[in-house]
């Protein structure tokens, strides 16, 4: 599906793991776009999680769940909220 439907995310230098998170938040976007009030509740809980950071208790579970660092925790939301945040395109 990746390369099917989102191979405009390839080149540079990103990793796998971020391209699909971005994948991800755009897969999350279609239905979010059909309910305002429900998107609006994920980018702001989004939003809370990447500003806290390492204090963020849903970082820190998701980081200790997966054996990555918190900064890389922290990109993963940022790639997934900017897939759901992004215009759409043809994917």
């Amino acid at each position: 599906m990746i390369y099917e439907f989102h191979s405009d995310l390839f080149g540079g230098d990103r990793s796998l793991e971020l391209i699909s998170a971005r994948v991800i938040g755009r897969e999350m976007k279609k239905p979010l776009d059909q309910n305002a009030a429900l998107k609006d509740r994920l980018v702001a809980i989004l939003h809370s999680h990447i500003q806290l950071r390492e204090k963020s208790s849903f970082i820190l579970k998701m980081a200790s769940f997966v054996y990555l660092g918190t900064e890389e925790c922290v990109l993963y939301l940022e790639e997934i909220l900017h897939g759901v945040l992004e215009e759409s395109t043809v994917h």
